[in-house]
């Protein structure tokens, strides 16, 4: 989305209905397909990492997009380290990135996340992320903001990794979830706290 919207910013790109569209099937629902779809419009994988680094360089240390999502993640190689998505988060929240308020509004529609729904994180309780799903990888990152007057937003990545591709696909979606799910519970009990916002 980054790499897109800084092509819009600049003007060699336009963003359309169609966009907007392409926009919520990738952030919302996690559609590889879309995520690809937009790596196109840029340009290819290739062309994603040049622009971000050049762009964006202490963002994006440690991101590697090297090729196109591939069908169950077979051979998923792009990658990225917590500490990236945390700098990503903190300018996105603090509007440093062109179109950060298009990007937050795309990720607070609701959806099934990991790092609030099935969580103890108290109702009311707003939500900027993005999950993600490979054969080898089950994440989710946000930004959680809790109710009440006391605002206290804080950054939330939550990654579970695992070596080989699982037999059943399912099951390790569920489960991934579910200790991403746990450890926001964890956190969310840690600030509240230390930040009393009850």
């Amino acid at each position: 989305a980054l790499a897109f919207f800084h092509q819009v910013d600049k003007g060699k790109l336009k963003y359309t209905e169609k966009h907007r569209q392409m926009m919520v099937r990738m952030i919302q629902h996690s559609d590889n397909e879309a995520t690809n779809w937009f790596m196109r419009q840029v340009g290819g994988p290739a062309r994603c990492q040049a622009l971000l680094k050049q762009a964006y360089g202490p963002l994006v240390r440690r991101v590697n997009i090297c090729e196109y999502i591939p069908p169950g993640g077979k051979t998923y190689r792009n990658s990225a380290q917590p500490t990236d998505y945390i700098a990503y988060l903190k300018a996105l929240w603090q509007h440093q990135l062109p179109h950060s308020e298009e990007m937050l509004r795309v990720m607070a529609l609701p959806g099934r996340d990991r790092i609030y729904w099935g969580t103890q994180l108290r109702k009311g309780t707003r939500v900027y992320n993005k999950t993600g799903t490979t054969a080898h990888l089950c994440g989710d990152m946000g930004i959680i903001v809790p109710p009440g007057k006391r605002q206290a937003p804080y950054i939330i990545v939550g990654i579970v990794q695992r070596p080989s591709k699982p037999k059943d696909f399912k099951h390790w979606m569920v489960s991934g979830g579910n200790v991403i799910r746990d450890f926001s519970t964890l956190v969310y009990r840690e600030m509240q706290d230390r930040y009393n916002f009850l």
